[in-house]
Order: C-alpha cells, then sequence, then structure tokens
C-alpha cells in the first residue's frame, strides 16, 4: 500500500459511524473513525499504532465501499507525523468537527472515545451546534467516565470552537 494515500469516507462510511448499520468490528470502526481526508496512510499508521494491521484494514474499508482515495499527500509526507493523537496536531486541522474528534480521542483514548465520537461526528458543523454538542458530550463523559476528563473536554473544545 502506498504510505502518501489520503483516504476520505464514503456516504456509506459517514452513515456506519452514525447508525452502525453495517455492524462493523471495532477495530475496523475505530480506523474509519481516523479516516479524515487529510491525512494520509503514514500519519494514520503512526496514529493508529495501537491498531491491529491498519493498512489491510483500509483495503477493507475500501473494498467494501467505507472509504475512496481522495489524492496522495505530497512527497515530503503528511504534517502531522506525530506518533499520538495531541491538541497540537487536532488544532492544525482546518475542521473544528475533527478537531473536537480529535480531542476527545486524546483525551478519553480509544477504548473510551467511541459514543462521544459517533457525537461529535453527527452533529451540525456550525459552531453554535458544535459548542451545544461539546457541552452534552462533557455531561456524558462526566456521568460515564472521569469528571475531570469531562472538564478538560469541555474547556478544550471551547477553545477549539471559538
Amino acid at each position: 500500500m502506498e504510505h502518501n494515500l489520503v483516504y476520505n469516507k464514503t456516504e456509506k462510511g459517514k452513515d456506519e459511524i452514525v447508525t452502525k448499520k453495517w455492524g462493523l468490528n471495532l477495530n475496523l470502526r475505530r480506523i474509519l473513525i481516523l479516516v479524515d481526508g487529510k491525512k494520509d496512510v503514514a500519519s494514520l499508521l503512526s496514529k493508529g499504532s495501537v491498531f491491529k494491521d491498519i493498512e489491510s484494514s483500509l483495503e477493507e474499508l475500501s473494498r467494501d465501499g467505507y472509504i475512496e482515495i481522495a489524492g496522495k499527500s505530497d512527497s515530503t509526507g503528511s504534517s502531522e507525523s506525530s506518533p499520538s493523537i495531541n491538541l497540537q496536531s487536532s488544532a492544525g486541522s482546518d475542521d473544528p468537527k475533527q478537531q473536537l474528534i480529535d480531542l476527545a480521542i486524546n483525551i478519553l483514548g480509544e477504548k473510551d472515545s467511541g459514543k462521544i465520537v459517533e457525537k461529535l461526528y453527527a452533529s451540525a458543523s456550525n459552531k453554535d451546534d458544535l459548542l451545544t454538542t461539546a457541552k452534552n458530550c462533557s455531561k456524558i463523559i462526566k456521568l460515564t467516565i472521569d469528571e475531570d476528563k469531562a472538564k478538560t473536554f469541555l474547556n478544550n473544545a471551547i477553545k477549539l470552537i471559538r
């Protein structure tokens, strides 16, 4: 697999994130969540080092119609080469919704971020709706995961949205 390929979610992939209609297994679902149309395969490999066989998973997602090739990164590679998602790398994204998704994964980890990522992905992209969704997600985090993580998420989400 070429490491400079950039994948984007198809309508089927976007629908799967929101509805779980096709019942992807957890590993494929998490990799699908990481696909954003901006990160190349090399970046996904570094960000998703905790996942099983990312390259074959990307090929499977592509073959099954969840993702498609959006293009190729330049010869210097992706600007995001950090092995873990952090606030600095998510702040480099132009899409506020993707920034919030990256933030949730960063704060909550891959295991606990699934429902929050789904809610963020399903949200409208305007600032008011994203802020409302972030506040609702913070409440869910507080009730189901950890109060301190909820505060951290909401404070950083407000900074990213404004």
